[in-house]
């Protein structure tokens, strides 16, 4: 199913093909099954609404609608952590099978390696150790089960993503379907689509991860059934994603689109059509500056850009999220205050905004979390996955524009909202599939390569075992 460049160079074919070089030409549906309870777990412990939970807490809660706000979300549901254990469970006895091939993908994803020991290692200066190691499942749960996903898939992209577009639909339909005929009940007080996910950037963030499978699915697959995801899903995720009214996800969306229907279609295209389309790309966006600078002026000032977002010029409160981050970060610099979901930072402040379970900033997030050593080495593994998605564009173009699509979209989605190292984050668990599919291809081809190398003997170096012939010309 990949394209190839046309080269005919052994490493890029052996490549596409990951199978030639694992023990197991094919594997069966169980190594799937870690990933569908992964992604289906959450969508069997359906979440009321906000403005219903706010019924629930007390009336000194409801006298600041920020506070009751997050004393309605801040509860653990551990329903999730128990469907998600079996897949854990199943997906590390399916890593211990293949063992060998397992470590040296482990080996080769240094920086999540030690990433997985600082977060352990948090467990030491947490006031909520038993929190840390339930993250610390979660992280070493999502490798090993993209782990058994990739070596399902064996390289089958599009199978791979149509199978996880399915997957996360069913939430996107059920709270459209519930928005769109009981409004009362799945739409909160502010007017932003919650459905049943609880609250309305969650919603978001699966409408978002939606749009990125749909064109995915689109780019990578020639299959009827890609139909279903251009008629369906990626008009239903759009309608989510605008009723949510998060504007970050937005933001995001239209850059993953606006990649990848520009770069995709280069694949094939000769220089002169591709030095046209990038023409007329600038041609656009200075048209649209020419239009802001003449007839929409107040946009240049930092008040008028949020006001055309539908922004306040505090960022819906973000601002003082920021500052509150930069102190707990000026507190502890290097470790930070461990990896279990910034409860020991909840314990530590006693006003209003420390009742956030996020700063609505993935750096400052995880810097406030990770300190600078977590950080390095999450910004490292995102430069790795880049550095991998590029080199894949020599086998499969299309594909590699809509994983760097996903990561520029990641990098911008965490200015004002947080998904880097967050346990069992939609998004995060998208970067970690890209990361382990990436390393699986070239541990593969490594292997490959090796036992090939292995299996054929230069010529110039085979014994010779024949006399030397006399020469029957006579002087």
């Amino acid at each position: 199913m990949l394209s190839n460049n046309g080269t005919g160079a052994p490493a890029q074919a052996l490549a596409a093909s990951p199978s030639r070089a694992d023990n197991t030409t094919k594997v069966g549906f169980v190594y799937l099954m870690p990933l569908v309870l992964f992604v289906v777990a959450p969508q069997l412990t359906l979440r009321m609404p906000l403005s219903w939970q706010l019924q629930e807490v007390d009336e000194y809660a409801l006298a600041n609608a920020a506070s009751a706000a997050a004393q309605a979300a801040s509860g653990y549901d551990y329903t999730i952590t128990l469907l998600r254990g079996p897949a854990y469970l199943l997906a590390l006895y399916l890593f211990l099978r293949h063992a060998d091939t397992g470590f040296k993908i482990l080996f080769q994803s240094l920086p999540y390696a030690l990433l997985l020991g600082l977060a352990l290692a948090s467990a030491l200066w947490s006031h909520y150790p038993e929190k840390v190691i339930i993250n610390f499942g979660h992280m070493v749960g999502m490798m090993l089960v993209s782990i058994a996903a990739v070596r399902y898939f064996n390289a089958r992209l599009s199978a791979l993503y149509t199978w996880l577009a399915l997957l996360n639909s069913p939430a996107l339909l059920v709270s459209a379907a519930v928005c769109l005929t009981l409004p009362g009940l799945s739409i909160g007080f502010d007017g932003r689509w919650i459905g049943v996910l609880g609250n309305a950037n969650s919603l978001a963030v699966a409408a978002l991860c939606e749009i990125w499978l749909a064109m995915t699915v689109l780019q990578t697959s020639s299959h009827p059934k890609a139909r279903l995801v251009r008629w369906a899903l990626l008009p239903l995720s759009w309608l989510t994603l605008i009723g949510t009214g998060s504007k970050t996800s937005l933001l995001a969306a239209l850059l993953l689109s606006g990649l990848i229907f520009t770069f995709a279609p280069l694949q094939n295209a000769s220089t002169s059509k591709r030095v046209v389309r990038l023409a007329a790309i600038l041609g656009l966006a200075l048209l649209l500056v020419l239009w802001v600078l003449v007839l929409k002026p107040e946009l240049l000032s930092y008040a008028g850009f949020l006001h055309a977002l539908g922004r306040s010029t505090n960022l819906t409160g973000r601002t003082e999220l920021w500052a509150v981050a930069l102190e707990l970060i000026n507190q502890r610099p290097w470790f930070g205050w461990s990896f279990d979901s910034n409860l020991s930072v909840l314990k530590a402040l006693h006003h209003v905004t420390s009742a956030a379970g996020q700063f609505h900033s993935g750096y400052l997030d995880l810097l406030v979390r990770s300190g600078v050593a977590g950080a390095f080495l999450t910004l490292a593994l995102m430069a790795q996955v880049s550095l991998a998605a590029w080199r894949f564009r020599k086998t499969d173009y299309r594909a590699a524009v809509c994983y760097l699509a996903l990561i520029a979209a990641v990098l911008l989605h965490n200015i004002a909202e947080a998904s880097l190292a967050r346990d069992t984050h939609p998004i995060w668990m998208l970067i970690l599939l890209l990361y382990f599919d990436l390393i699986y291809r070239r541990v593969v081809q490594s292997s490959t390569t090796d036992t090939a190398s292995h299996r054929t003997i230069p010529r110039q170096l085979e014994p010779s075992h024949r006399r030397p012939t006399r020469s029957h010309r006579h002087p």
